[in-house]
């Protein structure tokens, strides 16, 4: 199955639980929950929400920042088979965003990242690169180290 993750995303009313709950209807256990927003940085939210089973109005209680994060744990918690995310190093920082996409691979979930140039390629296995031109390659990058310097970190 597949999730997108738009930069603007969209939350509805309702509980912490149900914001984070998978497509199909069926609600994540408390574990589950805040080890995906550990992992995000955003452990904070159950107690700023006071709780996971309180109902709140998440487009007025939260930044956009904030409602992109939760966005990104629902899908740690769905577990989907890919996930297409716009900006992911916008949403996590450079600093997290390795810990993040461990947490993918981890999960079984194949992210794929649309982004500018600006994006960092630290990293990432894979870029598409398509140029204004319409022209496009592929780089196979090796985790950890900066593209076109030869594999070195």
């Amino acid at each position: 199955h597949l999730a997108f993750l738009p930069e603007r995303p969209y939350l509805t009313q309702g509980t912490l639980r149900e914001m984070l709950g998978a497509s199909d209807g069926s609600v994540p256990l408390d574990g589950e929950m805040r080890s995906a927003l550990l992992i995000i940085d955003a452990s904070d939210l159950v107690e700023r929400a006071e709780g996971t089973d309180q109902e709140r109005d998440w487009e007025h209680v939260l930044s956009q920042r904030e409602q992109q994060v939760v966005a990104l744990a629902r899908v740690l918690v769905a577990r989907p088979r890919f996930v297409f995310v716009d900006n992911l190093g916008r949403i996590v920082g450079e600093g997290r965003l390795a810990m993040v996409l461990a947490a993918f691979v981890e999960r079984g979930i194949t992210c794929v990242v649309l982004s500018g140039a600006d994006e960092p390629r630290l990293h990432y296995d894979t870029v598409l690169v398509l140029a204004a031109d319409g022209t496009w390659h592929v780089e196979t990058l090796q985790p950890g180290t900066i593209p076109g310097s030869g594999g070195q970190p």
